[in-house]
């Protein structure tokens, strides 16, 4: 942690009680604390790309047979904290996974979203 003092042009997150110039802006999972952070920082446009909130698990998310329901429990409560945020958010909010308050997309739609005003 002593190496974060140094950096510039960065701001760092937490899920539990915030310490210095480390922030919780809410969230829960790695991706929804993004969406969280980006619309505390007012972005006009927060599109998720990926992020199934369903029960398969990604080859690059801890996978072990022990960890798999505390995972899919997670990615629940991610989804209902991105919905409750979608209620209260200004920004345009898209997902490629459906998710209730978000535009769902396919990724041929994104450069037009991007190119948007």
């Amino acid at each position: 942690i002593h190496l974060v003092k140094n950096f510039k042009n960065c701001v760092g997150t937490t899920q539990t009680k915030p310490a210095g110039r480390v922030h919780n802006f809410g969230g829960f999972t790695d991706g929804d604390r993004c969406v969280f952070l980006a619309n505390h920082f007012k972005a006009k446009k927060i599109i998720l790309l990926g992020m199934d909130f369903g029960t398969r698990i990604g080859r690059y998310s801890k996978s072990k047979v022990e960890n798999r329901t505390t995972k899919i429990a997670k990615l629940r409560r991610g989804k209902k904290l991105l919905e409750w945020l979608a209620k209260k958010s200004g920004s345009d909010l898209y997902s490629t996974s459906k998710i209730k308050g978000f535009t769902k997309i396919n990724l041929q739609k994104i450069d037009t979203i991007i190119s948007k005003n």
